[in-house]
């Protein structure tokens, strides 16, 4: 599958433009234009304007839609800060990736988001030498994941509640390595219902991540 069939565009007119930021923003060195710039709070601490990708609440799951994009080319990463220390989880470098202003069209417009095991670049951005043997990357929330809207072959380790997973009217193919006993979610029988093609993997039990992954306060 190329690049541009993964993220569902046409021509070149239907992609998204980008554009380079200034020194204030060097940990953004590439991103898209960005619809409604930063977001706002409101009354009551509600978040107004608040992206998509924002929306996303489980970092590893950001993970994947950098991974993503990036593969596509349509993220430049070369100017994430460099990770200083080999054997553990790099903040600075995670919260760069994390933080990326990624516009809602971008999220919408992935139609393959494969997540799972190790080899990903973005892992090995983060925690270079990570050995795979507990749940640091693995997805633990699915919220938000409705914002891929064009989504239709998904492949996913996660321990998470599966019911975001009805919100993607796209999806027909689904592989999901499951950590958290879900394997007789009622989730996994409406997706069928719907049509989609579920395989479903057990995963064996891996100890907790001592220093889980985190998103940006605020």
């Amino acid at each position: 599958m190329t690049a541009s069939t993964m993220m569902g565009w046409g021509s070149a007119a239907d992609r998204p433009r980008h554009h380079r930021l200034g020194p204030a923003a060097e940990a953004r060195p590439l991103i898209w234009e960005a619809e409604g710039g930063l977001p706002r709070t409101g009354a009551a601490g509600i978040v107004v304007g608040m992206s998509k990708f924002e929306a996303l609440r489980d970092p590893a799951l950001r993970l994947a839609v950098v991974e993503t994009l990036s593969k596509a080319r349509k993220l430049d990463l070369a100017k994430i800060p460099k990770a200083t220390s080999q054997d553990r989880v790099n903040t600075k470098t995670l919260q760069a990736l994390v933080s990326l202003a990624v516009p809602d069209q971008a999220l919408a417009k992935i139609a393959e988001l494969w997540w799972e095991g190790g080899g990903h670049k973005v892992q090995h951005q983060v925690w270079p030498l990570w050995h795979g043997e507990d749940d640091t990357f693995y997805v633990h929330s699915l919220a938000g994941i409705e914002g891929l809207a064009g989504l239709k072959k998904l492949t996913l380790a996660t321990d998470a509640d599966l019911q975001p997973l009805l919100q993607l009217p796209a999806l027909r193919w689904a592989r999901l390595l499951l950590a958290g006993g879900q394997a007789k979610s009622a989730v996994l029988g409406e997706l069928r219902a719907r049509k989609v093609e579920v395989i479903v993997e057990g995963m064996d039990a891996v100890p907790k991540s001592a220093r889980p992954l985190t998103l940006p306060r605020g």
